[in-house]
């Protein structure tokens, strides 16, 4: 089975300041999508493709919201299993890329593919089975570091929760806080510091 694709945009220090905006974005993503009836739309000439991996390749990607144009013949690829980090300033496009890459919106023109595969030509669950998104706005609810990040997966044993704290190179801050993984923060991260 293909492991699940993980994709990180890194825009300010504040990354584990906000997991309910997480809710707010699927709010505002099924708004956008219109409810079912666009992801029904989508999965009328989506196909349910099985990827045999999970590069993500733009060719030639153009892209605007009614009439302002956001990207303009953008052409790059990211291997499988690496890391890649988008900066620049706000409203360069950092978070429209994922947008599309999920496929939230359609390009003007060019493609976006992942495992080789056209969006476009993907049903939504075919697509998304693929990809995590972490946003840059993660809200953290009133509890423990450890029941935060097993939000994500209520599943989780401890220890793939420390493993994912590792993977995110959280795992050193979470273990020098006064309780570990069983430190209790406040909600929206209020008791935690960004750093300066």
């Amino acid at each position: 089975m293909l492991d699940m694709f993980s994709f990180m945009i890194f825009g300010s220090v504040e990354a584990m300041n906000n997991a309910a905006h997480v809710l707010e974005v699927i709010d505002a993503t099924l708004d956008k999508l219109d409810g079912i009836e666009h992801a029904d739309m989508i999965d009328k000439d989506g196909k349910a493709i099985s990827l045999q991996n999970a590069d993500i390749a733009f060719r030639d990607v153009t892209f605007s919201y009614d009439t302002v144009p956001v990207l303009r013949n953008i052409s790059f690829s990211i291997p499988q299993s690496s890391t890649t980090a988008i900066i620049g300033p706000s409203g360069s496009g950092k978070t429209t890329i994922c947008n599309l890459i999920a496929r939230f919106y359609d390009v003007d023109s060019g493609e976006v593919t992942v495992g080789g595969e056209n969006v476009r030509n993907m049903t939504c669950d075919s697509l998304l089975r693929n990809i995590s998104m972490v946003f840059q706005k993660v809200y953290l609810f009133h509890d423990t570091v450890e029941n935060n990040i097993r939000f994500g997966n209520p599943n989780a044993t401890q220890k793939e929760i420390i493993e994912a704290a590792k993977k995110a190179q959280c795992h050193d801050f979470i273990t020098a806080l006064p309780d570990g993984y069983e430190t209790v923060i406040g909600e929206g991260g209020s008791t935690m510091s960004g750093g300066g």
